[in-house]
């Protein structure tokens, strides 16, 4: 369940924590799980948020008993509306037991994975609101004293009035001459809740008490207000003074509120008005204290953006005087004022309207700045996945589920990214993410000058991390995406300025067409295998979606569930190449290799299965027992044929083990599991694990080192640089990658790095093993640029454990290859 802390990250320093707002993300219904809210909500509500975050039912249980059934209606109703914007007044019964009145402002959007949300916010309207009806209370008790009510009627209507507008658990008015008790209260009326008892009039012994129950709910002025009413009531009597003072502390409850208030009658003339109306809608003093509705709105339609809507809607009003509203008047100086109009009911009837103003315009551009944090990435300012997602959605026809036909989306991931962000900082990291957002955005903009036009621009984004989307109109279908592909690698080409560096942009991009079948998940599935079949192609490539490459995915994602249960159930072997002495052409050691033979598919290649446990996260698994086995075997044929006559055997460790930072000790432990010396084994680790790993390694090989373990770097030159590696880390092997090997007898560059090679490993007194050796004039060649030891298949093949027991018993040699004199 998300926290508060999930709030302050979403709105980043946007909303001040002492800002008179609530911002909150909700599923709908009453029980939908709020999954954002902020922590303003405690000083409205009186619970913090993350019992409201904790408890999906708090909300709904704490709506007064009066209000529920028409809020979780309207919910209900605009829940089942297309988006839009959804403004609701209801009371709430806070934690102390206050009843307090809230503005609800909430924006409908879908959420791709969690289905509506409701993005609200909620304000803290219980002065207005009080305010408010203490006018109409007050017209309404003082009509009836004028009209001379029984005063059983007037004290009566006076506890219900104080009911509602205390927000009280009941009242009681009490006369003392003759004694009498007039009671109200709601239906939340608790008797153990404190009391709060005023007497009224300029006689206590002659008039009487207001008995309030309820948490401290009757402030100074309501008490004063309720008491007057009293007094008033009990004397009949209409004194000048009496009513001078009552109407001053209208005026002043009034004046006292945020918000500008308008009272007009029914027939649209002011009745009262406040100073922050005055202030808010800058109309004159004369229309705001003669004038009419009608009035007001001459004076300001010239200076709103959308006059004639306002003038409509106040026409509308005025002809159904029964009915409520909610508009923003955008006035030309920049300003947006929130008008919000309720009728004044008397007795069932409408005797007028009540205007509220609120100043919105920091709050609207608080809810802008949130939308578009919401849909635009931070660092790039491309539109985020969530935006992109609502885009290709946007495409879907009504009454269906599929795009449009007639587009391409491109995926473009960014290779060995990983690889410049740890290595070169994340300073490089961002400035390369930085140019390829900005010319993937200029390739959008460059294809629509082209071509494209205004109505349907495309859209380009980042999804997240490396990876990127262009979205783009392509009438013309694969020949036309290979033009935009081919655009795209043109604006991608110039190297990146990343400080002292300059960056090749390397990219692997998939690409996928709209066919009027395909819904938005599946083009972005679709899209995203092409990229990836593009990446294990090598990368800085294009591959275009097929339906092949789905059933690939569908056939490697079994293949990845068969090999998490192959190592419990037994598939898996090891498999030995020998590695030979030129000089004397006796095994000089072992390379220990994985081999998977599938229940049903037979052998798998390691080529297809090793990428697999990597991806899976199954290597770490498959290292440990690999090392294991290896272990076991070497410990067998120690015993069977002697430790002199084993040699050492060489075994590979993945990127996941390299980043164990107990990898040595669990080393060790199996080696003394077996009996086993240090000098048993060697540690084979690639150039290209070692940047991979995500953490510096160099102190688990300095211990693994230290151990007595030796270390050999493996398909040395193919990663990056190799140079470095030899003097960073503690090795005693270098490897010569095959990619070198094969080309040997045909190209002199390839000789010529060879030779490099093992020049470099002689100044680091290093041994040089060359892989992939499959004929004699690689031997040759190999013998006469001094490499001493050797692998391939022009010796042997791996094989199984008791093939090893067999050449080592009988002392196999390979001497027909041996250095001739």
């Amino acid at each position: 369940m998300p926290s508060v802390r999930a709030w302050e990250v979403l709105t980043d320093r946007t909303v001040p924590t002492h800002a008179p707002v609530v911002v909150y993300t909700a599923q709908s219904g009453p029980h939908g799980a709020w999954l954002s809210v902020s922590p303003q909500v405690e000083s409205i509500f009186g619970y913090t948020a993350e019992e409201l975050l904790h408890d999906p039912d708090l909300w709904a249980s704490r709506l007064h008993p009066d209000d529920l059934e028409r809020v979780l209606a309207e919910e209900a109703e605009h829940t089942s509306q297309p988006y839009g914007r959804f403004v609701s007044e209801y009371r709430l019964m806070a934690k102390d037991g206050r009843v307090v009145w809230v503005l609800d402002e909430t924006t409908l959007l879908d959420d791709p994975e969690l289905g509506p949300l409701q993005h609200g916010l909620l304000f803290d309207i219980t002065d207005r609101k009080l305010a408010e009806l203490r006018i109409v209370e007050h017209a309404d008790l003082l009509e009836r004293i004028a009209r001379a009510e029984p005063l059983e009627a007037v004290l009566q209507a006076l506890a219900e009035a104080l009911v509602r507008v205390c927000g009280a658990d009941a009242v009681s008015v009490g006369l003392h001459e003759p004694p009498r008790t007039f009671l109200a209260g709601s239906r939340l009326a608790s008797a153990d809740k404190p009391l709060h008892v005023l007497t009224y009039g300029p006689d206590p012994d002659r008039y009487g008490d207001l008995t309030v129950v309820g948490p401290a709910v009757l402030s100074p002025d309501t008490g004063a207000w309720a008491q007057r009413l009293a007094a008033l009531a009990v004397t009949q009597s209409r004194q000048a003074a009496d009513q001078a003072r009552a109407y001053s502390l209208q005026l002043a409850t009034v004046e006292s509120t945020v918000d500008g208030i308008l009272v007009v009658d029914n027939d649209g003339a002011v009745v009262s008005t406040n100073q922050r109306f005055r202030d808010l809608i800058r109309v004159g003093d004369s229309t705001a204290e003669t004038g009419t509705a009608y009035d007001v709105a001459m004076d300001v339609l010239d200076r709103l953006h959308e006059p004639t809507a306002f003038k409509s809607r106040l026409k509308d009003l005025l002809t159904h005087p029964d009915r409520s509203s909610v508009d923003e008047l955008h006035f030309h100086d920049g300003r947006i004022v929130e008008a919000f109009s309720q009728p004044q009911m008397l007795e069932g009837r409408p005797v007028g309207r009540v205007w509220s103003f609120r100043d919105v315009t920091s709050l609207r551009r608080l809810e802008h700045d949130l939308r578009h944090q919401a849909h635009t990435d931070a660092l790039t300012s491309l539109p985020n996945r969530h935006r992109f997602m609502q885009r290709l959605a946007e495409l879907v026809p009504a009454d269906e589920e599929a795009v449009a036909p007639g587009y391409a989306l491109l995926l473009i991931d960014v290779d060995d990214f990983k690889t410049i962000n740890d290595g070169l900082g994340h300073f490089a990291g961002d400035a390369m993410l930085v140019a390829v957002a900005e010319r993937v955005a200029q390739c959008l903009e460059e294809v629509g000058r082209r071509g494209g036009t205004a109505a349907d621009p495309g859209m380009a984004a980042r999804l997240g991390g490396d990876e990127f989307a262009l979205w783009l109109p392509c009438p013309e279908g694969r020949s036309e995406a290979g033009d935009l592909v081919e655009a795209l690698v043109a604006t991608l080409e110039p190297p990146v300025d990343a400080g002292s560096r300059q960056l090749t942009i390397r990219v692997s991009i998939g690409v996928t067409l709209s066919d009027g079948v395909a819904t938005p998940r599946d083009l972005i599935r679709n899209a995203d295998l092409a990229m990836y079949t593009a990446k294990r192609a090598g990368g800085d490539t294009t591959r275009v979606y097929t339906p092949d490459m789905h059933d690939a995915a569908i056939a490697r994602l079994n293949l990845k569930e068969d090999l998490g249960q192959a190592i419990d159930a037994g598939e898996l072997s090891v498999a030995y190449q020998p590695v030979v002495s030129l000089e004397t052409g006796h095994i000089d050691g072992f390379e220990a290799l994985a081999r998977w033979e599938h229940h049903n598919l037979g052998p798998i290649s390691p080529a297809e299965f090793i990428p697999l446990a990597e991806e899976s996260g199954l290597i770490g698994k498959l290292g440990a027992w690999v090392l294991t086995r290896v272990c076991a075997d070497i410990a067998a044929w120690r015993a069977e044929i002697g430790a002199e006559e084993v040699p050492i055997v060489s075994v590979n460790l993945s990127p996941r083990q390299l980043a164990e930072v107990d990898l040595a000790e669990q080393i060790t432990a199996v080696l003394d599991r077996f009996g086993l010396p240090p000098q048993a084994i060697c540690l084979e680790v690639t150039e290209t694990a070692l940047g991979q790993s995500g953490v510096d390694v160099s102190e688990t090989l300095l211990d693994i080192h230290a151990r007595g373990l030796h270390l050999s770097l493996d398909d040395f030159g193919t990663g990056h640089s190799s140079l470095a590696r030899l003097g960073s880390y503690p090795f005693d092997v270098v490897k010569i990658d095959r990619s070198f090997v094969v080309p040997l007898t045909e190209d002199g560059r390839h000789r010529a790095v060879v030779q490099a090679i093992l020049q470099l490993a002689d100044a680091f007194e290093l041994d040089v093993i060359a892989e992939g050796v499959e004929t004699d004039a690689q031997r040759e060649v190999l013998e006469e640029l001094g490499c001493a030891r050797v692998q391939g298949f022009l010796f042997s093949r791996a094989v199984p454990a008791e093939e090893v027991r067999d050449l080592l018993s009988r002392h196999a040699s390979y001497g027909r290859f041996a250095v001739k004199g």
